[in-house]
């Protein structure tokens, strides 16, 4: 059990305390066009995985229970936190799989649920984009290993989602997942406000992330970013399972952070050199990133 408890911290990269969040102010319209667009967030991140090669995801009645529970509870308590207090009005486990389990999922199976929220965002892309441009939650929203979710919407407005694994995906993982994709364009050029901050950083340029197979060890020899056509390298910070307590249990993938938010409309290079088990990775390829 207690490993389980460490397992599941260390995925969902949990803050050291939760925050308040803020009182969003949005138009009933809004709110309540939010409020329905569960299968358009399940069609848009189906579509991200499918465009990797990726399984794409079953919703689930369990999980979508859980999620929108404590999309719920955050909501009722203007709080932004994957834990919920015993305390607090409409508890119902302390921790996501407590609360998944609640519902009847993953019962008597080990390490089969990760969560990833967001509040404060009632558009779809957008939302979407916001977990995947932190590297504590992209490779949630990416797993090889997830085959099932759950989706909540609150009209704080947040979005909790729930990613099962008790049921195999049927589908074989691709060798190498790599984010932005070769000759990806329209990448957002600045990254901000993810929990933990990577390196400390608030604002940041978009992480590029290497994903191996999972169960791999993945082994970085070489991973930087340059700007084209000028060659010029930009500074970022490495992220791996080496050297990132919350990335400890994830050795088969890899983020580059850039240091300062990118150029807005420009192209840039990626150099990625690496072995995971008895496969090795050489790569160069290019993404765009989006106007202003």
């Amino acid at each position: 059990m207690r490993f389980i408890h460490l397992l599941l911290t260390l995925l969902l990269a949990l803050p050291a305390a939760a925050e308040q969040a803020p009182d969003y102010r949005f138009t009933p319209e809004a709110q309540a066009a939010w409020l329905q667009s569960g299968d358009e967030v399940l069609t848009a991140l189906n579509h991200e995985r499918q465009r990797l090669g990726l399984a794409a995801l079953a919703r689930q009645p369990q999980l979508d229970r859980a999620a929108q529970a404590h999309a719920d509870h955050l909501a009722r308590h203007r709080r932004a936190t994957h834990q919920q207090q015993r305390e607090e009005a409409g508890f119902l486990g302390s921790m996501p799989w407590d609360r998944t389990r609640a519902h009847g999922y993953g019962i008597g199976q080990t390490g089969v649920v990760s969560e990833a929220f967001l509040v404060g965002i009632a558009d779809v892309d957008r939302a979407l984009m916001q977990l995947l441009s932190g590297p504590y939650h992209r490779h949630i929203l990416l797993s090889a290993k997830a085959s099932e979710v759950g989706i909540g919407l609150s009209a704080q407005p947040g979005l909790v989602m729930e990613f099962g694994s008790a049921r195999p995906s049927g589908q074989a993982a691709p060798s190498w997942v790599l984010w932005p994709s070769p000759a990806q364009e329209g990448v957002p050029a600045l990254a901000c406000c993810e929990r933990p901050r990577p390196g400390g950083l608030d604002r940041f340029g978009m992480p590029v992330s290497v994903h191996a197979p999972p169960g791999r060890v993945l082994k970085v020899q070489r991973f930087e970013l340059r700007e084209e056509p000028s060659g010029r390298p930009v500074e970022t910070l490495l992220l791996q399972a080496d050297n990132d307590p919350y990335l400890k249990l994830h050795r088969n993938l890899a983020y580059i952070v850039p240091r300062l938010p990118l150029l807005a409309g420009a192209r840039y290079r990626v150099h990625f050199e690496g072995e995971a088990g008895p496969e090795r990775l050489t790569r160069s390829w290019t993404f765009d990133t989006a106007a202003e």
